[in-house]
């Protein structure tokens, strides 16, 4: 079952080619798939795996941390946008948005897998 959809985005001027967006599908089983689109809309690219047991562990329990969809953040880095679901619904959201010096979003991205070569990623938020 889902446990958890991530969208990175790219907000900067975009030429043809450059990266758009990332998408993580991750679900309770540790299973994934990560897609990267480009703004010619014909390149993309998609990865598969799974996550150890301890990645799952340590994503479900950042997931579990509490955070306002409101929460002030810098403006800096790239937005991104989190649907985590429970029972197959959605149980927590946060709208397309900068994320750095939220705490607990910082954490589930520190998580993500990167399986993906990150040179082809432009302007990625590094998780200090």
């Amino acid at each position: 079952m889902l446990l958890l959809k991530a969208t990175e985005a790219n907000w900067n001027r975009l030429s043809p080619g450059s990266w758009e967006k990332t998408k993580w599908k991750i679900n309770d089983n540790g299973a994934y798939s990560i897609s990267l689109n480009f703004t010619n809309g014909i390149q993309s690219a998609s990865y598969t795996g799974r996550l150890t047991p301890e990645t799952l562990e340590k994503l479900k329990s950042a997931l579990a941390v509490p955070w306002n969809t409101e929460d002030e953040a810098e403006t800096d880095g790239n937005p991104w946008e989190f649907k985590v679901y429970r029972y197959g619904a959605v149980s927590k959201y946060r709208d397309l948005s900068y994320i750095r010096g939220v705490e607990a979003l910082e954490a589930i991205v520190a998580l993500l897998p990167r399986d993906y070569d990150e040179e082809m990623v432009e302007d990625e938020l590094e998780i200090e």
